[in-house]
């Protein structure tokens, strides 16, 4: 197997075609090639929408939960620099000879083979496959309205999220991508005051169908609510919050994040929150 090119919104690369996988989606389709999704941009479309309006050449780019490198890569096309963070070692080996692969942006790109954490030491994460884009803290996951129990484990060396926060937002004009898989929530608790004050722009997915399903109804719906709820107290923080709607991105209100909070809905995912830094450029 040798080298194949990857082009997208005329942003093009090279990765090792070893590195193709299946993946599956959240309504729980199983796609059997994943850089044939990545070029026809099926796969996350809206990620892709938001780096192109919202990314730019100021920002250091942080990539929580990089994979195989298809945002990393992209972004180091236009950001100054990345970080990128991925403890599965079969997808940080894949990672690495993408990033490789392309000697150009490779200089742009720092790995850490890290999970994040609420300290320093083991985590334990879970997954189907070593590799799999699904890689969560939790070893229940909810698609395509199943619940579906994660039998595959590993211990991955994590990092104090906080401590990582802390210094990524020192940068000041940072950009952070979030796909944890449901750990987002405790990135954010601990991380609240932070990043309310700091206030660097964050494009998050939030997976709430991760959360530890037991079979509860009442206790899940719940506990979904008071995540929505502490979200939602979150996003008061910033002044710009935006949602993917049909093809663009639109403005999220309060008055709307309000309405979501007490449907069956929630709070929809993924966000863009704007961060102080890109607020003073576009005023100035």
């Amino acid at each position: 197997m040798g080298l194949i090119e990857i082009s997208r919104n005329g942003r093009a690369f090279l990765v090792d075609e070893a590195t193709d996988r299946s993946y599956r989606d959240i309504d729980d389709a199983i796609h059997p090639s994943f850089w044939q999704e990545y070029k026809n941009g099926d796969w996350e479309p809206e990620t892709f929408l938001a780096f192109e309006r919202f990314l730019t050449s100021d920002h250091v780019f942080v990539d929580l939960g990089a994979w195989i490198g298809p945002t990393a890569i992209y972004a180091a096309q236009i950001a100054k620099h990345v970080f990128a963070f991925e403890p599965d070692p079969v997808a940080l080996d894949a990672l690495e000879k993408n990033v490789a692969a392309n000697p150009d942006l490779a200089s742009r790109i720092t790995i850490f083979p890290l999970a994040l954490g609420d300290d320093n030491g083991k985590i334990t994460l879970y997954n189907d496959n070593f590799g799999s884009s699904e890689t969560s803290i939790f070893d229940l996951h909810k698609r395509g309205g199943s619940v579906r129990k994660i039998t595959g484990n590993f211990n991955a060396e994590a990092v104090d999220s906080l401590a990582v926060m802390k210094m990524l937002c020192s940068l000041r004009n940072v950009f952070i991508k979030c796909d944890i898989e449901g750990a987002e929530y405790s990135l954010l608790d601990r991380s609240f005051r932070l990043l309310s004050v700091v206030k660097p722009s964050i494009l998050i997915s939030h997976h709430v169908e991760n959360l530890n399903i037991r079979g509860n109804v009442k206790f899940d719906l719940f506990r979904k609510k008071i995540m929505n709820m502490r979200l939602l107290e979150f996003l008061q923080r910033f002044d710009e919050v935006y949602q993917f709607s049909v093809d663009s991105w639109t403005p999220y209100s309060w008055d709307l994040a309000v309405n979501d909070l007490q449907s069956e809905k929630g709070i929809p995912s993924p966000l863009f929150i704007r961060g102080a830094y890109d607020n003073e450029l576009s005023s100035g």
